[in-house]
C-alpha cells in the first residue's frame, strides 16, 4: 500500500495529505498565470461596467421628464378697434407660447427668449374664452382657460 506523503513547495506547506496513500500538492500559480487571470478579471469587470453604464443611460433616456407647470394668467389688453386682444406674460425661457380662441378656433403663438417674456395679439371679443399653453422642446405644459374681460 502506498504511503501518504505531504510535499512542500518553495518552503511553505501547501500540501494536503489524504489517508489511503494519495497526496495532493497545491502549488502557487505562476507569475504569468496570475497576471493573465487579473487581466481577464479586469476585462470582465470592464465589460460589466460598460453594460451597466449603457443600461443606466438607456433608462435615463426613457424615463419621463418632469411636467411643465401651467402658465400664469397673462395681462390682457383690449380688445382694440381691430378686434385684437394683446396677451403679455412670462413662461419658462426658450419656450413657444400658444393661445387659442375657443369661439373662433384661431391659434396664435410666439417664441420666447431666455427670459420667457411673450407679448402677442389674437383676435377676440369681450367674453371669449382663450386657452394659453406653452411648449419647451417636446414637453407641453397644461393649458389655462380664461375669459377676455370687459
Amino acid at each position: 500500500m502506498p504511503e501518504a506523503r505531504a510535499q512542500s513547495v518553495a518552503g511553505s506547506d501547501n500540501s494536503v495529505g489524504v489517508s489511503g496513500g494519495i497526496a495532493l500538492t497545491l502549488s502557487r500559480p505562476q507569475r504569468g498565470t496570475r497576471r493573465a487571470t487579473l487581466l481577464a478579471d479586469m476585462r470582465r469587470f470592464s465589460r460589466r461596467g460598460w453594460l451597466i453604464g449603457l443600461s443606466l443611460a438607456a433608462t435615463a433616456c426613457l424615463s419621463p421628464t418632469l411636467p411643465l407647470p401651467p402658465p400664469s394668467k397673462p395681462v390682457v389688453e383690449g380688445p382694440d378697434q381691430q378686434g385684437m386682444v394683446t396677451l403679455d406674460g412670462y413662461v419658462e425661457g426658450e419656450a413657444t407660447v400658444f393661445a387659442a380662441n375657443m369661439r373662433t378656433g384661431e391659434i396664435r403663438g410666439q417664441f420666447t427668449g431666455p427670459d420667457g417674456h411673450y407679448r402677442f395679439a389674437i383676435a377676440a371679443v369681450v367674453g371669449d374664452e382663450l386657452e394659453l399653453w406653452y411648449q419647451v422642446g417636446t414637453t407641453t405644459s397644461p393649458g389655462i382657460v380664461f375669459k377676455v374681460p370687459k
